[in-house]
């Protein structure tokens, strides 16, 4: 299976409807989720529909801002379980395998005094589950002081929302191939920055059924976050990559944190396997 995420910032312009095609036509996702559509759902069915796709959800934007469009095509049945602003939960149910997923599609809040209130919601809504669960899109945060490069400096003593909803709902993050940073802007004084606040999450049941999940940063194009492709393939022989320690890793203040993130995610089977799958 194929994902596509992105948050285009709106479907309005042509530059990023043409991006959108291309991204379609060289993946050929069958689910697409769009973050920021800025577009009333009769427009953006059209749009949806053009692009191949007959299946489809949305939220509306709050005036000009916001809007969500979750897409798919007929090797799939999406449910819709609750929707917001902010979120599109869904159940997944893969044709071909009968296989039932959990697909929870984020575009987290970008307002510094909504993020309190958004993330405990977040962590009250949902708990641990045993089927395989994708959690995916532009969270608005970035999890590691390295994922962010220029702007105000990164304190010690930040707020770590999306760190405590990961380790309290028992997710981990599917890591990533392509540029580090999802998204540039600039400050008021034209100072350049970019974080690492798109990205996939899951949980143990999604590894364990599809460790060879790999995220791909697309080009960034008609938006300034860059495309996120997710591909999901059956368990089976896989290439061993080598390990590599980087020894600068270890004057990290956060290296202790991510290790120890890892330690504590849960995983089945045997000591041996648990072991191996921790490190």
């Amino acid at each position: 299976m194929i994902y596509l995420l992105w948050n285009c910032q709106g479907l309005g312009s042509d530059l990023t409807v043409r991006a959108l095609r291309g991204l379609i036509h060289k993946h050929r996702p069958p689910v697409v989720f769009l973050m920021e559509t800025k577009m009333l759902s009769k427009r953006i069915d059209g749009v949806r529909r053009r692009m191949g796709f007959y299946n489809g959800f949305n939220v509306d934007p709050v005036g000009v801002a916001g809007g969500l469009s979750l897409w798919w095509d007929n090797s799939v049945e999406i449910e819709v379980l609750l929707s917001t602003p902010n979120l599109i939960d869904s159940t997944i149910k893969i044709l071909e395998s009968g296989m039932v997923i959990r697909g929870s599609w984020v575009y987290g809040t970008p307002y510094r005094e909504h993020k309190v209130e958004f993330w405990c919601w977040m962590e009250a809504s949902f708990s641990p589950t045993d089927i395989p669960w994708l959690c995916g899109g532009d969270l608005n945060e970035f999890l590691w002081s390295l994922e962010k490069r220029g702007g105000s400096e990164v304190t010690p003593s930040r707020p770590r929302y999306m760190y405590n909803f990961m380790l309290k709902i028992g997710l981990l993050d599917l890591g990533f191939n392509g540029p580090t940073f999802t998204w540039r802007g600039r400050t008021r004084t034209g100072n350049l920055v970019q974080e690492r606040i798109n990205r996939c999450l899951a949980n143990t049941a999604w590894q364990v059924t599809w460790p060879n999940t790999r995220v791909l940063h697309e080009t960034v194009l008609g938006s300034d976050h860059c495309p996120m492709v997710l591909v999901s393939k059956p368990s089976g022989n896989k290439h061993i990559k080598l390990f590599k320690f980087e020894a600068h890793w270890i004057k990290e203040d956060e290296s202790y944190q991510i290790v120890n993130m890892c330690w504590q995610s849960q995983v089945g089977g045997s000591w041996i396997k648990r072991w191996h799958k921790k490190n």
